[in-house]
């Protein structure tokens, strides 16, 4: 197959005029593509006992309902609106366990001999760290662990990006008059985000060969189905020369050249099908039935336009909350797991509802043979006429019992038996507990969340394998060019990533990942040096994803990696991710943590207790100021005379720098 990405720019090229016909090729390739497309449909909307005789459509609109707190409407005035939202809150629940871990990807990289590159792997981390940040992945978990939670799978799929929109010379309105009403301003695109990001696609707008086949990976071909306006579209492929082919309304599907998945399009909507094929490498784009990408020829034989993008692999990754069986794609949540003891507990809740409202207002008799309006009930109504006895109630409530709040709570248990327990909600520390007792509970939480974690952990590593083939494909380009001052020749400028983490030793301080090939030979691929801002200059004029780095704060530690990015795109190195939960907040672990191992420690080595690290870190970890602690000369003895048990070890008063900085080797 040629090479996907020259293939793409050069095949699309509006310029080229043998492109701009359908040739027969091209049409009876897509009639075979689009009976996958419809067998793919018909399979997925059939009626299945997994989903309870339901088709997928039906179930994701039953789940989604259950997982919002849907109200069903009134059947009559008197009918009760009862929902307990008992599903709901559940899901909330899991999501803000699964907010409370932190699922990192840790790349570890093997080279042909199997040997591990510690190296490579922490530099290859910190850039999947960067960029995460840079798309502001955190906000986008909370919404992939609902999706995940209450519909049993979520989807999403991994792209690089470079978002940019017009932005008009800005008019001030007190310019406005009626002369002017035709305002010359200028237009100009600018740039809104450009990188790697992952977006969420809703169940329902994906397809895939067999649905008795688990996994994404092994699907013949997967693909997706959008709605999008016409205009949108137009923006996105309207240079494309197959454009003009795409009508702005459906036609028909007995048109040759324009066809529809799933009917008719609402007014102003373009129907946006994408197709991949990893097993024969072809990827397809279809605008209101129209093929967009042509076919290539290799070998004398038409094919499937390739995947663009290297790794070949599906951009489409599949979380999973609990398996429905070995056998079948779709898994279940919480919503459908729980959806018959949700009703159940909404039509208890539902009768001691009623029940309340007869003890409160009993159904009455009236023998007085005369109409009576129900108003007479209300406080301070006088009538006339009525005597006691000719109302009386036909039905006597007593209110509710405790054996029917008994059952509510039966049920109640029956769902946190099939979820997870809200005492996971109280097992986070709250403070004054030993190391041991805090781990204690981090391990009750990480075995009450059982298979929700194993799943997480899943989703996160494939996550991690494609945002690496991410980087690899997209950092690695050059960014622009400069002229080396020392030989005079043009050189390509690649990126440089910079983020904030410890640095073993020294404590915080800035990371830099500088893709450079021309500061040593293109046989090397890692090169780094450590050293302190001021003493460096180089690391104040360093640039991040093309941007000025800031100046970095006086005598901050700095770990700078060169990486040559032509070697690493290249490097024959096998990519893993190590995917291990840990606690979001683990401050209270740490510091108990270190303070036992001080004590430990001290009793054999007292002199241990007179060591700047040991001293900044103590104060860090109690969010004190090394300043005021131990700026007076007070040793950490004389602060902590329970460890020592005596008196305070002399020592000379050390400065804030020596106390504040590590020092650097």
């Amino acid at each position: 197959m040629p090479q996907t990405k020259s293939s793409f720019q050069e095949l699309i090229d509006p310029t080229k005029e043998d492109n701009i016909d359908l040739p027969t090729q091209d049409k009876q390739h897509f009639e075979f593509l689009r009976k996958n497309l419809e067998k793919a449909r018909d399979m997925r909307e059939a009626n299945y006992d997994e989903f309870n005789g339901m088709s997928y459509s039906q179930r994701y609109k039953e789940n989604m309902r259950k997982a919002f707190t849907f109200l069903q409407p009134r059947k009559d005035e008197d009918d009760s609106l009862v929902e307990t939202g008992t599903i709901r809150e559940k899901i909330n629940t899991i999501v803000a366990a699964e907010l409370n871990l932190d699922f990192g990807a840790e790349a570890r990289s093997y080279d042909k001999d199997d040997f591990e590159d510690e190296e490579l792997g922490e530099t290859m981390t910190d850039m999947i760290d960067k960029s995460e940040r840079l798309e502001d992945w955190d906000s986008t978990k909370v919404a992939v662990y609902f999706e995940k939670a209450s519909q049993g799978d979520v989807f999403i799929e991994e792209l690089y990006v470079d978002e940019k929109r017009i932005d008009k010379q800005k008019i001030k309105f007190d310019e406005l008059t009626e002369e002017n009403k035709e305002f010359n301003y200028k237009k100009k695109i600018k740039e809104v985000f450009e990188g790697c990001k992952r977006n969420i696609i809703a169940g329902t707008q994906l397809f895939v060969a067999d649905v008795y086949e688990p996994t994404i990976e092994n699907q013949q071909f997967i693909f997706t189905r959008d709605e999008i306006s016409y205009e949108q579209v137009k923006a996105l492929y309207g240079e494309w020369p197959r454009f003009k082919y795409v009508p702005k309304k459906f036609k028909s599907l007995s048109d040759e050249d324009s066809w529809l998945l799933q009917g008719d399009t609402k007014d102003g909507m373009c129907e946006v099908i994408k197709y991949q094929d990893k097993w024969n490498d072809e990827f397809q784009i279809i605008l209101n039935g129209v093929p967009m990408l042509p076919l290539i020829k290799y070998e004398g034989k038409w094919e499937g336009f390739p995947l663009p993008w290297e790794h070949g692999e599906y951009n489409i990754i599949k979380g999973q909350f609990e398996p429905i069986s070995a056998f079948f794609f779709y898994g279940r949540g919480i919503a459908e797991k729980t959806k018959f003891e949700q009703e159940i507990l909404n039509a208890m809740f539902k009768l001691l509802v009623d029940k309340t409202n007869q003890s409160l207002k009993p159904p009455m008799a009236n023998n007085s043979g005369e109409y009576l309006d129900k108003r007479i009930f209300r406080p301070g109504f006088i009538g006339n006429g009525i005597k006691p006895d000719d109302i009386k109630p036909i039905l006597q409530q007593t209110g509710v019992t405790q054996s029917e709040m008994s059952m509510v709570e039966f049920i109640k248990g029956v769902i946190d038996e099939k979820t997870i327990s809200p005492l996971v909600q109280g097992l986070s520390p709250q403070g004054g507990q030993t190391a041991t007792e805090i781990n204690a509970l981090m391990q009750q939480a990480k075995q009450a969340m059982g298979l929700i974690l194993q799943g997480d952990i899943n989703l996160h590593r494939k996550l991690g394998i494609l945002r690496i083939y991410n980087i690899l494909e997209n950092w690695t380009k050059p960014i622009g060019s400069y002229v080396d001052t020392v030989t005079g020749k043009m050189m390509k400028k690649y990126r440089t990533i910079s983020l904030n983490k410890e640095i073993e030793g020294k404590g915080m301080g800035t990371k830099i990942v500088d893709l450079d090939e021309g500061e040593y030979g293109s046989a090397e691929l890692m090169a780094q040096e450590e050293g302190m801002a001021y003493e460096n200059p180089k690391a104040e004029s360093i640039m991040d994803l093309g941007k000025p780095l800031k100046k970095l704060p006086p005598k901050r530690p700095v770990k700078i990696t060169k990486l040559n990015p032509k070697a690493l795109r290249n490097w024959k190195y096998s990519w893993f991710v190590e995917v291990t939960p840990k606690q979001r907040d683990t401050s209270a672990l740490e510091k108990a943590q270190t303070m036992s191992d001080v004590q430990a420690m001290a009793m054999l080595w007292p002199e241990i207790l007179q060591s700047e690290e040991i001293k900044t870190k103590v104060a860090r970890l109690n969010k004190m100021n090394p300043k005021n602690l131990f700026g007076t000369g007070q040793a950490m003895a004389g602060a902590m005379p329970q460890i020592q048990g005596g008196q305070p070890v002399p020592t000379p008063k050390p400065t804030f720098n020596q106390l504040a900085t590590p020092t650097l080797m």
